[in-house]
């Protein structure tokens, strides 16, 4: 028997198929102990080639099919590993010295998120027909439904995670777009209750010297467009940060100088316009600091975005 066909024996168990993911994930996940948690272990060196800079990507390793067969299995391995905890009684079967080779639940989570992160950015520049596009982007949408919608709060998201390392490529603007419109909720926030157009909108600033520069107009035309595509949707335009800023406050010092009119415009008219009763009652509570414990709890929440 060659060593490659006792290899698979010893990964997959005779009498499951290897088309036949889910059988084999809930195995990994209810028995930490099986190949001391190899699946997890291989998806950690994959992320980190993937996301080696020094790394020469050949071309027919990298092709649309195979980097979306690789997130179609992300994207159910995070769901399994959500939903089901390892059995607490395998786990006194684990050799000591083993241990360490066993990750938390949150660990696994968040690398794997990192992990379809990279691969959502291998995706983005590859030419794609229009039937490949519309696979990619409905792949995406059920994702953030049974995942980050459906689940508990999943903080950060992937279109914060995007957000927070973002550098003003197209590309990023591209990705940022398609979650968006995949519905990835643009009020998500981080550890600062910075939501996503908060970031955003801090890197602009952050690039003000460049503003002068005629190259930069594409950047300033792509950030107009995502700035649109989230006030045009369910976006909560009076949620503030740990600093009480919103995000259009953070916008407003750019337009005078900003090299994009449309984003002047646009931002102008939500800031002059009609706001909510209920955001205006919840401004008051929080700027006068009354009290709000007796109130239901998506109320506070309602009160601590403001």
């Amino acid at each position: 028997m060659s060593l490659k066909k006792k290899a698979e024996e010893d990964i997959i168990p005779e009498g499951e198929e290897h088309g036949n993911p889910p059988k084999y994930l809930e195995r990994l996940i209810h028995q930490p102990t099986w190949s001391s948690d190899i699946a997890h272990w291989t998806f950690y060196e994959l992320f980190n080639t993937l996301g080696d800079p020094t790394w020469t990507k050949p071309d027919s390793v990298l092709t649309f099919d195979y980097l979306m067969d690789t997130l179609g299995f992300c994207f159910l391995y995070q769901v399994k590993v959500y939903d089901q905890d390892p059995d607490p009684a395998l786990e006194d079967e684990i050799p000591i010295d083993e241990l360490w080779t066993i990750k938390s639940k949150a660990d696994k989570l968040e690398e794997i998120s990192q992990l379809i992160l990279v691969l959502l950015k291998l995706l983005v520049p590859i030419p794609k027909s229009k039937t490949q596009s519309k696979k990619l982007k409905s792949q995406l949408a059920i994702h953030i439904n049974i995942y980050e919608l459906k689940r508990a709060n999943v903080k950060p998201n992937l279109l914060l995670r995007v957000c927070t390392s973002h550098q003003g490529t197209p590309n990023e603007f591209k990705l940022i777009k398609w979650l968006l419109k995949a519905g990835a909720d643009p009020n998500a926030v981080d550890q600062q209750r910075c939501s996503p157009l908060h970031l955003l909108a801090k890197k602009e600033r952050y690039s003000f010297k460049m503003w002068g520069n005629p190259a930069y107009s594409t950047r300033a035309e792509n950030f107009a467009s995502i700035v649109r595509v989230i006030l045009d949707g369910r976006f909560h335009q009076d949620q503030v940060n740990l600093r009480g800023e919103t995000a259009l406050e953070r916008l407003k010092p750019l337009l005078p100088w900003y090299p994009n009119a449309q984003l002047c415009r646009l931002v102008g008219s939500f800031l002059q316009g009609v706001r909510p009763l209920s955001c205006i009652a919840a401004k008051v509570v929080r700027r006068h600091q009354l009290p709000c414990e007796c109130l239901p709890v998506t109320l506070q929440s309602m009160v601590l975005q403001h």
